[in-house]
């Protein structure tokens, strides 16, 4: 699923068993990328501008930050996916599909 309109795309999977459900966000920002997410679910794609984002994790509703991402470069026309995990301590990890140019024939 890569974007073609000039946007990067992103997703979260959460697979923290026993986490409660979770917000995502891009930090200092005011709106959530993603709220809600239940174990075992992904949130689905989201088209976003491409920049250098950090993410920052938290339980639904709440302030307190769970995990925080390191920075890390969303660049047009690819996706991304984070995934959640840990069982008393949480943590992740990440994969960006991109489009492959044609091979020169």
């Amino acid at each position: 699923m890569i974007p073609d309109s000039g946007m990067t795309r992103i997703r979260v999977i959460h697979a923290a068993p026993g986490g409660p459900e979770l917000d995502i966000s891009v930090a200092n920002a005011t709106d959530k990328l993603f709220s809600g997410v239940n174990f075992k679910s992904e949130a689905g794609y989201k088209d976003i501008e491409p920049a250098k984002v950090v993410l920052e994790v938290r339980a639904k509703d709440e302030a307190k930050v769970l995990l925080r991402l390191p920075a890390m470069e969303l660049k047009r026309g690819t996706a991304t996916t984070v995934v959640i995990t840990g069982a008393s301590k949480l943590a992740f990890f990440t994969f960006t599909d991109a489009m492959v140019p044609a091979p020169k024939m």
